[in-house]
């Protein structure tokens, strides 16, 4: 049973925030692996979604599919976007359980290594309680019928979900800072992937100034404005009474110093993430040559969408997009910058 399964999250290709996405399949092979399997009844399904969070494992138990307590290969997602999130890796092509997977189960049954320092100690246990609070939600899609094009579809917009999650962190002024989260802290790498920063956001633990993925907490500095500014707690009203304010208030573009001093310009968000923005615009493009004249309205929004990702300018896509609908398209697809809630000035798009 082939899976392809990613957590959407709020910027990407659905509104679907902060959960789970799984694309299904299935063959008989897999269907016949359960009597495998008996042995991975240790532990009731939540506790293994759980547990499988805290170690930063791409897997996730949908459902007890005949309630016998006991997890099957053919009840297992793999999600995208983790290390290792290659299915072949945990399901061989008979259709069973891997020994990488016996061992990642085993490594759920057993306690964490806790650290000896008590800082570190204090730290990880409330990442622990950060994780606590968070129920994952899987949205699963059956692609058993679908056809090759419609596979090749979804696989191109995952691609370009990756593309705007790097502009994304980008924008929130955290993009790398995972890079020093070791290997040996899996709780705190899933803190950082669910939340898209090393802060704390659960009520019980967002307070916490210890709370953090990693171990020298560091400043909330979005990278949508200049660093240096963002100390001072009413830079955003100081930037609304410059001449430009309208330019720099630009929902499409980043608040960049100028060469006069205390002078402040806007740069169009093609201009600021040449690169991703040029990534997305690629695999839109090919996401559309997968579709005939039955999905004219769905190809016309992702060419559209293709051109607004290199040229900044909205309006064509944005028009595409509402001439969709449940009458001329049988999917559901955004990707662009919408909302502007996320950031302290509440002007720029994520």
């Amino acid at each position: 049973m082939p899976y392809l399964a990613f957590r959407f999250r709020a910027v990407v290709v659905a509104t679907v925030a902060l959960s789970m996405f799984a694309f299904l399949g299935c063959n008989q092979s897999q269907q016949n692996a359960s009597a495998k399997s008996d042995k991975y009844s240790a532990i009731a399904r939540e506790a293994f979604n759980r547990r499988a969070a805290e170690l930063f494992l791409p897997l996730f138990w949908r459902e007890d599919a005949n309630a016998n307590g006991v997890l099957e290969p053919n009840e297992l997602a793999i999600l995208t976007g983790y290390p290792k999130d290659d299915r072949n890796i945990w399901i061989d092509v008979s259709g069973a359980f891997t020994d990488a997977f016996a061992s990642a189960y085993q490594q759920a049954l057993e306690p964490d290594v806790e650290p000896t320092d008590p800082a570190e100690l204090k730290r990880h246990r409330l990442v622990l309680e950060e994780l606590a609070q968070g129920r994952p939600t899987l949205v699963a899609i059956d692609l058993t019928s679908a056809t090759a094009a419609e596979k090749n579809l979804v696989a191109h917009l995952v691609k370009a979900a990756a593309f705007v999650e790097r502009i994304y962190s980008r924008q929130k002024g955290v993009f790398g800072l995972d890079a020093g989260i070791p290997a040996s802290d899996p709780a705190s790498r899933m803190l950082f992937y669910r939340n898209q920063s090393p802060f704390c956001e659960a009520p019980k633990t967002e307070g916490d100034p210890a709370c953090s993925a990693l171990a020298v907490k560091p400043p909330r500095t979005f990278g949508l404005y200049p660093a240096d500014i963002q100390s001072n707690p009413k830079f955003c009203e100081a930037l609304a009474k410059l001449p430009n304010s309208v330019e720099l208030m630009n929902h499409f573009g980043v608040v960049e110093k100028a060469e006069k001093e205390g002078a402040y310009r806007n740069i169009p968000y093609n201009i600021a993430y040449p690169g991703d923005m040029d990534k997305v615009a690629t695999e839109l493009e090919a996401a559309a040559s997968e579709l005939g004249s039955d999905e004219a309205a769905l190809k016309n929004y992702l060419l559209a969408d293709a051109t607004a990702f290199r040229s900044n300018d909205w309006e064509p896509a944005n028009a595409a997009w509402v001439a969709m609908g449940a009458k001329n398209s049988k999917w559901y697809v955004r990707i662009a910058p919408d909302e502007v809630y996320y950031e302290p000035c509440a002007w720029k798009a994520g």
